[in-house]
């Protein structure tokens, strides 16, 4: 048996469909084909011979036959001299077929393997990225559970919480009344470098300028009429860790030059001693006018903007973020429930509604007064 005169390159180059010749008579039988006179042989196909200058004389074709049953190909093999093919040619080719078709189809396997080898690579990839992303907001919104939402406004918020709660930059907190700066404020504590300090709030809204004074440094047995006993200020109470000052835009001007001093120098003075204090103290700071319009109208210090307001967070308000409504409404129902031991009642849609159309003047605060 001879396979001559034909280069590799040729037959690779060569396609012929499978129902024609020889090869598609034995791959739609499936029967050994044995051709001794191939130009005789109605069946014959000489596209190949004339593509390739080769003189076919014989031809042997068996099919390819996979455990299925199934004919994924043949075998075949021409012959040039005049040489016939035997039926021991036949029965060999047989053989040689089978193993063939065996190696074949475990090749087929093999790269059908791969494919999905690689397939399952690729999307144990993306499952890696997705479980990542997954992980880091599931930590993000774990770290931040007093913050109650899900809208892009708030995750927003979260995410540049979790950026700046380890540093120890002045922030100031720019949001409407009931809009949830304090407990933003907190949050930030919580997860700074300073959380195992307590964390010290004052609302210089509260209290007049001179009163404020006192309860920012604290005073000396004896500095005015009613001073019994001495008593620290919020800044050595916040002495390594967080004081918020809540609603700084409304001090007076002259209490905002003796805070810059603190903050500039990082010490102070108790009212009625003559002695200097250390104040190492994170300063977080809250408004809600724009401290900016402030300056303009000469309401407030623009050195001392710069030394409480090195980064900017504005919370939003609720109509701003209505589609955490539903988490909000669902929160303070068991907040409420939980503190009066009944059972959480269910939410009218109704009143969801009533809900989703008022605008929440009140932020927060006036939602969760309505549900309590």
């Amino acid at each position: 048996m001879t396979y001559s005169h034909v280069k590799s390159e040729q037959i690779e180059e060569i396609c012929v469909p499978s129902n024609v010749g020889i090869v598609g008579k034995t791959i739609m039988t499936g029967k050994i084909q044995i051709c001794n006179d191939a130009y005789a042989d109605p069946d014959f196909y000489h596209g190949i011979d004339e593509q390739t200058g080769f003189e076919t004389k014989n031809i042997l074709c068996a099919p390819l036959v996979n455990d299925q049953g199934e004919i994924i190909g043949a075998v075949e093999l021409i012959n040039s001299t005049k040489d016939a093919f035997s039926e021991e040619d036949a029965l060999l080719l047989d053989n040689i077929s089978q193993m063939a078709a065996v190696l074949i189809q475990q090749i087929l396997k093999l790269e059908k393997y791969k494919e999905i080898e690689k397939k399952l690579r690729e999307d144990k990839k993306r499952l890696r990225v997705i479980v990542q992303d997954l992980e880091e907001k599931f930590l993000l919104f774990d770290s931040y559970r007093g913050i109650v939402g899900k809208s892009s406004k708030i995750k927003q918020l979260l995410e540049l919480c979790s950026k700046i709660a380890k540093t120890d930059l002045a922030v100031f907190i720019y949001g409407e009344s009931g809009s949830g700066k304090e407990l933003l404020a907190r949050e930030i504590h919580n997860n700074s470098m300073r959380k195992l300090k307590k964390f010290v709030s004052i609302n210089c809204a509260a209290f007049p300028e001179t009163l404020l004074e006192s309860e920012f440094f604290g005073y000396k047995k004896g500095a005015f009429t009613g001073a019994h006993s001495d008593k620290i200020g919020v800044f050595e109470e916040a002495n390594s860790s967080t004081l918020f000052l809540d609603e700084i835009g409304e001090m007076s001007p002259a209490l905002q030059g003796k805070l810059l001093r603190v903050l500039e120098t990082g010490e102070f003075r108790m009212l009625g001693d003559n002695k200097s204090k250390k104040a190492d103290v994170r300063i977080i700071s809250s408004s809600n006018k724009d401290l900016y319009q402030l300056i303009d109208q000469g309401k407030f210090r623009e050195d001392l903007f710069y030394r409480v307001c090195a980064l900017r967070m504005d919370i939003p308000s609720l109509r701003e973020r209505k589609e955490d409504l539903p988490l909000l409404v669902s929160y303070f129902n068991q907040q409420f429930s939980s503190q009066s031991h009944k059972k959480p009642p269910k939410i009218n849609p109704k009143v969801m509604h009533i809900f989703y159309e008022y605008n929440w003047p009140g932020n927060v605060r006036e939602l969760k007064n309505e549900i309590y």
